[in-house]
Protein backbone atom coordinates (compact mmCIF):
# COMPACT_ATOMS: atom_id res chain seq x y z
CA UNK A 1 0.00 0.00 0.00
CA UNK A 2 1.35 3.61 -0.39
CA UNK A 3 -0.11 6.78 0.68
CA UNK A 4 -0.34 9.92 -1.13
CA UNK A 5 -1.60 13.61 0.16
CA UNK A 6 -2.83 15.32 -3.34
CA UNK A 7 -4.51 18.83 -4.29
CA UNK A 8 -8.35 17.58 -3.72
CA UNK A 9 -9.20 18.93 -7.29
CA UNK A 10 -13.45 18.54 -8.53
CA UNK A 11 -13.49 15.92 -4.74
CA UNK A 12 -16.97 15.05 -4.98
CA UNK A 13 -17.80 14.74 -8.82
CA UNK A 14 -14.83 13.15 -9.86
CA UNK A 15 -14.58 10.51 -7.06
CA UNK A 16 -18.60 9.34 -7.17
CA UNK A 17 -18.04 9.64 -11.26
CA UNK A 18 -18.18 7.41 -13.96
CA UNK A 19 -15.00 8.05 -15.51
CA UNK A 20 -11.53 7.70 -14.30
CA UNK A 21 -8.11 10.04 -14.96
CA UNK A 22 -7.34 8.45 -18.30
CA UNK A 23 -10.90 9.28 -19.71
CA UNK A 24 -12.19 5.61 -19.24
CA UNK A 25 -15.10 4.11 -17.26
CA UNK A 26 -14.77 2.87 -14.49
CA UNK A 27 -14.91 -1.24 -13.81
CA UNK A 28 -17.36 -0.71 -11.39
CA UNK A 29 -19.36 2.31 -9.57
CA UNK A 30 -17.64 3.89 -6.77
CA UNK A 31 -18.54 3.05 -3.61
CA UNK A 32 -19.39 5.62 -0.73
CA UNK A 33 -17.58 3.82 2.19
CA UNK A 34 -17.55 6.22 5.12
CA UNK A 35 -19.62 10.23 5.06
CA UNK A 36 -22.44 11.79 3.65
CA UNK A 37 -22.03 13.44 0.23
CA UNK A 38 -25.61 15.66 1.15
CA UNK A 39 -23.91 16.75 4.42
CA UNK A 40 -20.93 17.35 2.46
CA UNK A 41 -22.09 19.58 -0.08
CA UNK A 42 -24.27 21.60 2.43
CA UNK A 43 -21.61 22.15 4.67
CA UNK A 44 -19.16 23.41 1.92
CA UNK A 45 -21.59 25.57 0.54
CA UNK A 46 -22.77 27.03 3.94
CA UNK A 47 -18.58 28.03 4.33
CA UNK A 48 -18.21 28.98 0.80
CA UNK A 49 -17.79 32.67 0.31
CA UNK A 50 -20.92 34.12 -1.11
CA UNK A 51 -19.47 34.96 -4.06
CA UNK A 52 -18.40 31.79 -4.80
CA UNK A 53 -22.18 29.60 -4.14
CA UNK A 54 -23.10 29.50 -7.31
CA UNK A 55 -21.59 25.73 -8.62
CA UNK A 56 -19.18 26.68 -11.61
CA UNK A 57 -17.65 29.30 -8.86
CA UNK A 58 -17.51 26.48 -5.63
CA UNK A 59 -14.88 23.99 -8.24
CA UNK A 60 -12.31 26.71 -7.43
CA UNK A 61 -13.52 26.67 -3.61
CA UNK A 62 -13.50 23.09 -3.10
CA UNK A 63 -9.93 22.04 -3.37
CA UNK A 64 -9.20 24.68 -1.18
CA UNK A 65 -11.41 23.56 1.42
CA UNK A 66 -10.76 19.38 1.19
CA UNK A 67 -7.41 17.39 1.89
CA UNK A 68 -7.65 14.31 -0.52
CA UNK A 69 -5.50 11.15 0.66
CA UNK A 70 -5.35 7.55 -1.40
CA UNK A 71 -4.41 4.68 -0.65
CA UNK A 72 -3.38 2.59 -3.16
CA UNK A 73 -3.12 -1.01 -3.14
CA UNK A 74 -1.15 -3.35 -5.21
CA UNK A 75 -3.02 -6.73 -3.96
CA UNK A 76 -5.81 -8.03 -6.01
CA UNK A 77 -9.48 -6.22 -4.86
CA UNK A 78 -10.37 -9.77 -2.99
CA UNK A 79 -7.22 -9.87 -1.01
CA UNK A 80 -8.00 -6.37 0.50
CA UNK A 81 -11.61 -5.84 0.60
CA UNK A 82 -11.88 -6.44 4.49
CA UNK A 83 -9.23 -4.20 5.18
CA UNK A 84 -10.64 -0.88 3.31
CA UNK A 85 -12.62 0.20 6.33
CA UNK A 86 -9.94 -0.07 9.66
CA UNK A 87 -7.54 1.43 7.28
CA UNK A 88 -9.79 4.57 6.59
CA UNK A 89 -10.63 5.01 9.79
CA UNK A 90 -6.75 4.46 11.08
CA UNK A 91 -6.10 7.10 8.80
CA UNK A 92 -9.30 9.50 10.05
CA UNK A 93 -7.85 8.87 13.65
CA UNK A 94 -4.54 10.14 12.35
CA UNK A 95 -6.37 13.92 11.24
CA UNK A 96 -8.35 13.90 14.83
CA UNK A 97 -5.64 12.86 17.29
CA UNK A 98 -6.14 15.45 20.66
CA UNK A 99 -9.59 15.87 19.07
CA UNK A 100 -13.26 14.14 19.62
CA UNK A 101 -14.48 12.09 16.94
CA UNK A 102 -17.18 14.04 15.56
CA UNK A 103 -14.73 17.24 15.05
CA UNK A 104 -14.22 16.68 11.94
CA UNK A 105 -16.08 15.58 8.56
CA UNK A 106 -14.46 13.00 6.27
CA UNK A 107 -15.97 11.49 3.11
CA UNK A 108 -14.71 8.11 1.66
CA UNK A 109 -15.01 6.93 -1.72
CA UNK A 110 -13.80 3.20 -2.48
CA UNK A 111 -12.65 2.28 -6.19
CA UNK A 112 -13.13 -1.35 -6.18
CA UNK A 113 -11.03 -2.20 -9.25
CA UNK A 114 -8.95 -5.46 -10.35
CA UNK A 115 -5.86 -3.70 -10.50
CA UNK A 116 -4.54 -1.30 -7.72
CA UNK A 117 -7.89 -1.03 -5.76
CA UNK A 118 -7.83 2.49 -3.79
CA UNK A 119 -10.07 4.15 -1.23
CA UNK A 120 -10.14 8.48 -1.61
CA UNK A 121 -10.58 10.13 1.47
CA UNK A 122 -11.53 13.71 1.56
CA UNK A 123 -11.09 15.78 4.84
CA UNK A 124 -13.35 18.80 5.13
CA UNK A 125 -10.70 21.22 6.39
CA UNK A 126 -13.32 22.59 9.14
CA UNK A 127 -13.84 21.79 12.77
CA UNK A 128 -16.92 21.21 14.21
CA UNK A 129 -18.81 22.45 15.61
CA UNK A 130 -17.63 26.24 15.32
CA UNK A 131 -16.50 26.04 11.89
CA UNK A 132 -13.44 27.01 12.17
CA UNK A 133 -10.88 26.73 9.57
CA UNK A 134 -7.99 23.44 10.25
CA UNK A 135 -4.93 23.18 9.41
CA UNK A 136 -4.14 19.56 9.27
CA UNK A 137 -0.21 20.47 9.67
CA UNK A 138 0.92 16.53 7.69
CA UNK A 139 3.92 18.33 6.69
CA UNK A 140 5.38 19.34 10.19
CA UNK A 141 8.96 18.41 10.73
CA UNK A 142 8.00 17.32 14.07
CA UNK A 143 5.06 15.01 12.79
CA UNK A 144 7.54 13.31 10.08
CA UNK A 145 5.01 12.14 7.58
CA UNK A 146 2.68 10.58 9.81
CA UNK A 147 0.56 9.25 6.87
CA UNK A 148 3.92 7.28 5.55
CA UNK A 149 4.82 5.66 8.51
CA UNK A 150 1.31 4.49 9.09
CA UNK A 151 0.98 2.94 5.78
CA UNK A 152 4.43 1.06 6.80
CA UNK A 153 2.69 -0.59 9.53
CA UNK A 154 -0.81 -1.64 7.86
CA UNK A 155 1.99 -2.69 5.32
CA UNK A 156 3.71 -4.93 7.90
CA UNK A 157 0.75 -6.30 9.78
CA UNK A 158 -1.28 -6.80 6.77
CA UNK A 159 1.52 -8.40 4.90
CA UNK A 160 1.02 -6.13 2.13
CA UNK A 161 3.40 -4.90 -0.46
CA UNK A 162 5.68 -2.28 0.23
CA UNK A 163 6.60 1.14 -1.91
CA UNK A 164 10.00 1.00 -0.03
CA UNK A 165 10.90 -2.66 -0.99
CA UNK A 166 13.87 -2.79 -3.29
CA UNK A 167 11.87 -4.77 -5.88
CA UNK A 168 9.95 -1.63 -6.78
CA UNK A 169 12.58 0.92 -7.23
CA UNK A 170 12.44 2.31 -10.38
CA UNK A 171 14.78 3.83 -12.65
CA UNK A 172 12.16 5.80 -14.73
CA UNK A 173 8.64 6.50 -14.80
CA UNK A 174 6.50 8.87 -16.36
CA UNK A 175 5.61 11.96 -15.03
CA UNK A 176 2.18 13.22 -13.72
CA UNK A 177 -0.30 13.79 -16.25
CA UNK A 178 1.81 11.14 -18.49
CA UNK A 179 -0.11 8.24 -17.64
CA UNK A 180 -2.04 7.43 -20.43
CA UNK A 181 -3.05 4.81 -22.44
CA UNK A 182 -1.77 6.79 -25.68
CA UNK A 183 1.87 6.67 -24.11
CA UNK A 184 2.12 2.80 -22.67
CA UNK A 185 3.67 1.14 -25.96
CA UNK A 186 5.85 4.08 -26.11
CA UNK A 187 6.97 3.83 -22.32
CA UNK A 188 7.55 -0.12 -22.43
CA UNK A 189 10.06 0.63 -24.83
CA UNK A 190 12.31 3.37 -22.96
CA UNK A 191 12.03 1.13 -19.93
CA UNK A 192 12.88 -1.74 -21.90
CA UNK A 193 16.00 0.12 -23.22
CA UNK A 194 16.93 1.31 -19.81
CA UNK A 195 16.97 -2.65 -18.56
CA UNK A 196 18.97 -3.52 -20.89
CA UNK A 197 21.56 -0.96 -20.46
CA UNK A 198 21.71 -1.45 -16.93
CA UNK A 199 22.46 -5.25 -17.88
CA UNK A 200 25.30 -4.26 -20.30
CA UNK A 201 26.57 -1.85 -17.70
CA UNK A 202 26.43 1.22 -19.80
CA UNK A 203 23.38 2.92 -18.05
CA UNK A 204 24.13 6.95 -16.82
CA UNK A 205 21.93 10.13 -16.46
CA UNK A 206 24.48 11.72 -19.17
CA UNK A 207 24.35 9.30 -21.51
CA UNK A 208 20.75 8.20 -21.83
CA UNK A 209 19.02 10.79 -23.81
CA UNK A 210 21.55 10.02 -26.75
CA UNK A 211 19.99 6.52 -26.21
CA UNK A 212 16.18 6.79 -26.30
CA UNK A 213 16.96 8.14 -30.12
CA UNK A 214 17.82 4.53 -31.00
CA UNK A 215 13.84 3.38 -30.14
CA UNK A 216 12.80 7.16 -32.35
CA UNK A 217 12.73 9.04 -29.05
CA UNK A 218 13.42 12.36 -29.53
CA UNK A 219 15.04 13.81 -26.30
CA UNK A 220 13.78 17.57 -26.04
CA UNK A 221 14.28 19.28 -22.61
CA UNK A 222 16.74 17.70 -19.86
CA UNK A 223 17.90 19.55 -16.93
CA UNK A 224 21.68 19.65 -16.38
CA UNK A 225 23.91 19.25 -13.08
CA UNK A 226 23.91 23.04 -12.28
CA UNK A 227 20.15 23.09 -12.76
CA UNK A 228 19.36 24.64 -16.12
CA UNK A 229 17.98 23.40 -18.89
CA UNK A 230 19.38 21.76 -21.86
CA UNK A 231 17.95 21.56 -25.13
CA UNK A 232 18.08 19.34 -27.53
CA UNK A 233 17.60 20.06 -30.97
CA UNK A 234 14.56 19.55 -32.73
CA UNK A 235 13.19 18.22 -36.14
CA UNK A 236 10.42 17.73 -38.13
CA UNK A 237 9.72 21.71 -38.15
CA UNK A 238 9.01 22.02 -34.48
CA UNK A 239 11.47 24.67 -34.29
CA UNK A 240 9.13 27.27 -33.67
CA UNK A 241 7.50 25.21 -30.98
CA UNK A 242 7.76 25.99 -26.84
CA UNK A 243 8.28 23.56 -24.52
CA UNK A 244 7.88 23.56 -20.95
CA UNK A 245 11.24 22.21 -19.14
CA UNK A 246 10.41 20.40 -16.47
CA UNK A 247 12.76 20.36 -13.19
CA UNK A 248 14.35 16.60 -12.54
CA UNK A 249 12.47 15.51 -15.67
CA UNK A 250 13.07 14.79 -19.25
CA UNK A 251 10.94 16.05 -21.81
CA UNK A 252 10.82 13.96 -24.74
CA UNK A 253 8.86 13.40 -28.44
CA UNK A 254 7.16 10.13 -29.07
CA UNK A 255 7.28 8.47 -32.35
CA UNK A 256 3.82 9.88 -33.36
CA UNK A 257 4.84 13.32 -32.12
CA UNK A 258 3.09 13.39 -28.60
CA UNK A 259 5.42 15.27 -25.07
CA UNK A 260 6.12 12.75 -22.80
CA UNK A 261 7.69 13.95 -19.40
CA UNK A 262 9.88 11.22 -17.88
CA UNK A 263 10.69 11.21 -14.13
CA UNK A 264 12.72 8.99 -11.87
CA UNK A 265 16.12 8.60 -10.64
CA UNK A 266 17.50 8.15 -14.42
CA UNK A 267 16.87 11.34 -15.73
CA UNK A 268 19.45 13.26 -13.41
CA UNK A 269 22.25 13.89 -15.22
CA UNK A 270 24.54 12.50 -11.83
CA UNK A 271 22.36 9.21 -11.93
CA UNK A 272 25.59 6.43 -12.15
CA UNK A 273 25.41 2.72 -10.82
CA UNK A 274 26.96 3.93 -7.84
CA UNK A 275 23.79 6.52 -7.39
CA UNK A 276 21.57 2.93 -8.01
CA UNK A 277 23.55 1.08 -5.68
CA UNK A 278 23.27 3.41 -3.14
CA UNK A 279 19.11 3.89 -3.39
CA UNK A 280 18.65 0.02 -3.64
CA UNK A 281 20.83 -0.75 -0.37
CA UNK A 282 18.86 2.06 1.54
CA UNK A 283 15.57 0.55 0.65
CA UNK A 284 17.03 -2.88 1.66
CA UNK A 285 18.32 -1.38 4.95
CA UNK A 286 14.66 0.47 5.55
CA UNK A 287 12.54 -3.13 4.87
CA UNK A 288 15.09 -5.26 6.90
CA UNK A 289 15.01 -2.49 9.85
CA UNK A 290 11.03 -2.37 9.94
CA UNK A 291 11.08 -6.07 10.29
CA UNK A 292 13.28 -6.92 12.47
CA UNK A 293 12.38 -3.78 15.39
CA UNK A 294 8.72 -3.14 13.98
CA UNK A 295 7.79 -3.14 17.34
CA UNK A 296 10.21 0.03 17.87
CA UNK A 297 9.15 1.38 14.60
CA UNK A 298 5.65 1.37 16.10
CA UNK A 299 6.43 3.04 19.21
CA UNK A 300 8.06 6.00 17.19
CA UNK A 301 4.56 6.11 15.63
CA UNK A 302 2.56 6.73 18.94
CA UNK A 303 5.16 9.24 20.18
CA UNK A 304 4.36 11.13 16.89
CA UNK A 305 1.02 10.95 17.21
CA UNK A 306 1.12 12.13 21.24
CA UNK A 307 2.66 15.10 19.69
CA UNK A 308 0.22 15.91 17.09
CA UNK A 309 -2.32 15.12 19.82
CA UNK A 310 -1.21 18.27 22.39
CA UNK A 311 -0.67 20.16 19.53
CA UNK A 312 -4.21 19.88 18.03
CA UNK A 313 -6.02 19.82 21.22
CA UNK A 314 -3.86 23.15 21.70
CA UNK A 315 -4.78 24.62 18.41
CA UNK A 316 -8.68 23.39 18.99
CA UNK A 317 -9.59 23.31 22.68
CA UNK A 318 -13.24 23.23 21.55
CA UNK A 319 -12.80 20.41 19.28
CA UNK A 320 -11.85 17.97 22.16
CA UNK A 321 -14.52 18.98 24.91
CA UNK A 322 -17.72 17.15 25.15
CA UNK A 323 -16.51 13.88 24.08
CA UNK A 324 -13.19 12.08 24.79
CA UNK A 325 -10.41 12.50 22.22
CA UNK A 326 -8.96 10.01 20.11
CA UNK A 327 -5.29 9.31 21.28
CA UNK A 328 -2.53 7.10 21.49
CA UNK A 329 -5.05 4.26 22.74
CA UNK A 330 -6.50 3.97 19.26
CA UNK A 331 -3.64 2.47 17.41
CA UNK A 332 -3.70 -0.42 19.38
CA UNK A 333 -4.88 -2.72 16.81
CA UNK A 334 -1.72 -1.77 14.60
CA UNK A 335 1.23 -3.08 16.90
CA UNK A 336 2.93 -5.99 15.35
CA UNK A 337 2.23 -8.89 16.56
CA UNK A 338 5.52 -11.41 15.60
CA UNK A 339 8.46 -10.98 14.70
CA UNK A 340 8.06 -10.90 10.96
CA UNK A 341 10.90 -12.47 8.54
CA UNK A 342 14.09 -10.78 6.84
CA UNK A 343 13.80 -9.26 3.92
CA UNK A 344 15.80 -11.84 1.47
CA UNK A 345 19.05 -10.22 -0.37
CA UNK A 346 17.42 -8.57 -3.58
CA UNK A 347 20.35 -8.95 -6.90
CA UNK A 348 19.28 -5.62 -8.17
CA UNK A 349 22.88 -3.78 -7.71
CA UNK A 350 25.02 -2.32 -10.85
CA UNK A 351 28.41 -3.85 -11.65
CA UNK A 352 30.77 -0.57 -10.63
Amino acid sequence: MITRTLACGDLLNYLAGPVNSNGKKREEAAELVRGSREKAVDFLNAVAPFKLRDAKRRRWFYPRACLHIVHNFAEARTEVQDLILPIVRGTEDILLAGMRRDALAFITYYHPQELHPHPHIGLIKFVHPYAGPYNPGLGLPEEDDLLKRYAHLCNLNFGLDDPMDPKHARLIHPGRGCFKSQFFDCFKKIDQLARDLLAKGMLNGRSFPSHLQSIGVKPIVAYAKNGKPSYFSIVNGLENQSFKACKDALVVLTPDCQQLVLRGMLVRVDFTAVVWNEEINRRRAFMENLHEHGVDYYREFLGLIEKRGRRQSALYPQAGIFGPAVGVADFGWLKPITPQMIVPPSPLTMDL
